[in-house]
């Protein structure tokens, strides 16, 4: 059995892969410690192997309890990963957004594909038909848009999400969620558009917290793995356990 651990800016998360068969937890950061993992463990078999990746602060007890059942890797810029970079700042890049890229190099090799996460913020990444990671974009998530509206004016809520909001709000509550809503659909369209006239016949993935909620609403026909995060770390998992 594998553990995959991602410490995520709004969530953690728990994989365990065991042959084919994989099971998911979710915690909130506070949630997350050594007990929490232990539990889980004893619930299942012994660990092969486990990988961790952060952008949080998270008990370091569990870095303690992996490493004294198995073998250990913490994604950093000192892991190994099975695609090469064209990006200029690679010491900036997000664990999360490499670790998308090469579960879409698992999942398409040979093809061109771009993965959506949209979580905290909505990212593009994109691997071309040799493998290679191009970059991608980064912008605001449903959740950020709504806070910065209320923090950066005098008298607009902070809301949450409408999943049934019509395009023109008959109030102001109605028409921050249809301007966020509906600006996120329209962004995510548009720039599938653009992929597609650079790379046709591209694959494309919805991934993240709000990928089902968005999913149904795009025009572009999309494949959905609302975990493809953590398949992409199980990716460099192996990786790195073959090089070991």
């Amino acid at each position: 059995m594998q553990v995959i651990v991602d410490v995520g800016n709004s969530r953690s998360k728990i994989a365990l892969f065991h042959d084919k068969k994989w099971s998911m937890f979710s915690f909130t950061h506070s949630e997350l410690d050594r007990k929490a993992l232990e539990k889980i463990i004893q619930s299942h078999s012994m660990p092969s192997s486990a990988i961790i990746a952060s952008v949080a602060e998270y008990d370091s007890q569990i870095d303690e309890l992996l490493r004294s059942i198995a073998p250990l890797f913490k994604f950093d810029s000192s892991l190994k990963i099975p695609i090469p970079l064209n990006y200029r700042t690679p010491l900036t890049l997000g664990n999360d957004r490499l670790a998308n890229a090469c579960a879409l190099f698992d999942r398409y090799t040979g093809d061109a594909a771009v993965a959506i996460d949209c979580g905290t913020c909505i990212k593009f990444d994109m691997v071309d038909a040799s493998g290679k990671y191009l970059g991608g974009s980064i912008s605001p998530g449903i959740k950020m848009r709504f806070s910065v509206l209320s923090e950066q004016t005098a008298q607009l809520p902070n809301l949450e999400i409408d999943s049934k909001v019509q395009l023109i709000g008959d109030s102001t509550v109605k028409s921050i969620q249809s301007g966020v809503l509906n600006g996120v659909i329209s962004e995510i369209d548009g720039m599938i558009q653009q992929y597609e006239s650079l790379f046709p016949g591209i694959k494309k993935v919805l991934t993240g917290g709000d990928a089902e909620l968005l999913a149904g609403k795009l025009k572009s026909s999309i494949f959905v793995a609302p975990n493809l995060t953590m398949l992409g770390l199980k990716v460099i998992l192996d990786h790195n356990l073959k090089l070991s």
